[in-house]
């Protein structure tokens, strides 16, 4: 395809506006100045002179509309970049008394002054109940907004005055006050909503999974449209290479530019000696089909897939593997996979002291984030380009990273826990500005 900015195109062009006369008026004043049918071989060649020049300006579009067209084509987008921010700790309030332990598990920033975490207080017996809690940043302070029986696990806000949280419950906060809203039943003994992600007000997405006594259970997605939740089909769920009975689940859910949504987690067995690995979901209203994930190293089983983010072109998912096989095997070894438009590989992560793990990740720009714990420490990467680097920890033992989000502006908030004094259990959260 060419355009204007080429030599032959442009004598193309002179040429045909050389035949588009100038001097219709003063020709047509001659013609009108005839009688009988001069007058009317006028009007003949007026009317033809008209098409012409229509004729003409069509071309004229035509011919800015491809220059306009390669012109932005032939221009590459530039990289959407953010400068260098610096992490540091910002107080957050813990539910009282003191001897309970506390937790934040999400956090989700529609704005640099509007951003939301969520998490637990509890008393840590085996029978000690938990109180969850919502946080709120108002640009200067943290405080503590809510307080609820049931446990949360997801909060996503789309606007200061439509903010969601996820739990065995969905509520959604309009700008004055919390309303409950009623999910869509599966129909299973046991389900659960793991994670939530707000696109608009008509479109929001909660993921987690089902199961029945025998602890046999499948992906669960549902749907908001505005008025109602409702479940969307899943197929192709493995059950091989996994020996025995499945037990699938969701932990974490995006939603990219595109509309394209992306669901992850695992799919383990419920037998001694089975076998795991990650379970990725992609799809839209209409359906859920899995996309297979990349072989287990020898000599290690895939855990879990904790965290995903979507993008424009990509996606990036984060966990860790397990060296223990079957249900409930505890991950010590973070891992990434990334996304390229047609497969999902394993990205080199830099090595790490001791266990390690990644719960989160969010883009920046074009920079991506993941953040975890490795060695007993918060850990933080960094990813521009394909190589993920440290970009830091909280530098303190006892504390951990479980999710991270980016304002409008580049902003980036991380949440977990820290241990205080007396071994308690704090909140923790971090900000890179």
């Amino acid at each position: 395809m060419t355009n204007d900015r080429d030599p032959a195109t442009r004598e193309r062009l002179r040429a045909l506006l050389d035949r588009v006369p100038v001097d219709v008026g003063q020709r047509l004043d001659r013609l009108r100045s005839g009688e009988g049918a001069q007058e009317h071989g006028a009007r003949r060649v007026s009317g033809a002179r008209r098409v012409l020049i229509a004729v003409c300006a069509l071309a004229l579009s035509f011919l800015m509309i491809v220059w306009l067209s390669v012109a932005f084509r032939s221009s590459p987008r530039p990289p959407l970049t953010f400068p260098p921010c610096t992490w540091s700790v910002v107080p957050s309030p813990n539910y009282l008394p003191v001897s309970r332990y506390n937790y934040l598990n999400a956090v989700s920033a529609d704005a640099p002054n509007d951003v939301w975490a969520i998490g637990a207080g509890y008393v840590d017996t085996e029978a000690g109940a938990s109180v969850s809690t919502i946080l709120h940043w108002d640009g200067s302070t943290w405080h503590q907004v809510r307080t609820t029986g049931g446990r949360l696990q997801g909060i996503s806000a789309e606007s200061p005055s439509d903010v969601w949280t996820i739990g065995r419950t969905a509520s959604r906060f309009d700008g004055s006050g919390w309303r409950t809203t009623t999910l869509a039943d599966p129909g299973t003994k046991f389900w659960h909503l793991s994670a939530i992600h707000t696109v608009s007000p008509t479109d929001v997405w909660a993921v987690g999974g089902t199961a029945d006594p025998g602890g046999v259970g499948t992906p669960l997605i549902e749907h908001w449209d505005g008025s109602r939740w409702s479940i969307i089909p899943t197929t192709g769920v493995p059950t091989s290479p996994l020996n025995g009975a499945t037990q699938a689940g969701l932990s974490a859910v995006s939603v990219g530019p595109d509309g394209t949504v992306w669901a992850v987690g695992e799919a383990t067995t419920t037998t001694a000696g089975g076998s795991q690995q990650p379970l990725i979901l992609r799809g839209d209203p209409s359906g859920f089909a899995t996309v297979a994930a990349p072989p287990p190293i020898p000599g290690k089983s895939v855990d879990w897939l904790f965290g995903v983010a979507a993008s424009a072109q990509s996606a990036v998912a984060v966990g860790s593997y397990s060296f223990t096989d079957g249900y409930g095997g505890r991950g010590d070894a973070a891992f990434a996979l990334s996304w390229g438009g047609a497969t999902w590989h394993e990205s080199a992560l830099p090595a790490f002291p001791g266990s390690s793990r990644l719960d989160g990740v969010a883009y920046r720009g074009d920079e991506t984030l993941a953040v975890g714990s490795a060695g007993g420490k918060a850990l933080i990467l960094t990813r521009s380009g394909s190589s993920w680097t440290q970009a830091g920890t909280s530098g303190a033992k006892g504390t951990s990273l479980q999710a991270i989000d980016v304002a409008p502006g580049g902003s980036v908030w991380a949440v977990g826990s820290r241990t205080g004094s007396g071994g308690v259990q704090r909140t923790l959260t971090m900000r890179c500005s």
